[in-house]
């Protein structure tokens, strides 16, 4: 139990140190855990085009291969980081499990995407919301 105390504190201390594990805890259902784990895997959000590339990388979502007007999705790869996927699928659950807690603006459009969507789409938008604006190159 001590040894669990003494790594959940080191853990605190790393992402209080970093300006950019505090902004990726602003998005709901991203912890301390997640923003720890993105900022170290990710070393720079330049690296991604946009932020579906960064949910193909993950593995969250299908490749897209174009040829003139037909896209077409091909397979969804698991070849990505397996745990950042995880911690955005978990992330994700646990925000729709209280998504009448989750806020006002948020709260009803989650409550629509989840009548409508699975959860691996949902965690997409999360893993898209952690880059569109928020994970700035350092």
């Amino acid at each position: 139990m001590n040894k669990l105390n003494d790594r959940t504190k080191k853990l605190n201390q790393f992402v209080e140190h970093y300006d950019l594990t505090q902004i990726l805890k602003t998005v709901p259902g991203i912890g301390d855990m997640t923003a720890s784990l993105c900022f170290a895997d990710i070393s720079s959000a330049a690296n991604f085009t946009n932020s579906r590339n960064m949910a193909v990388w993950l593995g969250l979502i299908p490749r897209q291969y174009s040829t003139g007007e037909k896209p077409k999705l091909l397979v969804v790869s698991k070849r990505g980081k397996k745990q950042l996927r995880l911690l955005f699928i978990h992330g994700a659950t646990a925000v729709l499990s209280r998504a009448d807690k989750t806020g006002k603006a948020i709260g009803q459009w989650l409550i629509d995407l989840r009548a409508s969507k699975p959860i691996y789409s949902i965690s997409q938008q999360t893993s898209k919301d952690s880059l569109d604006g928020r994970l700035q190159p350092v």
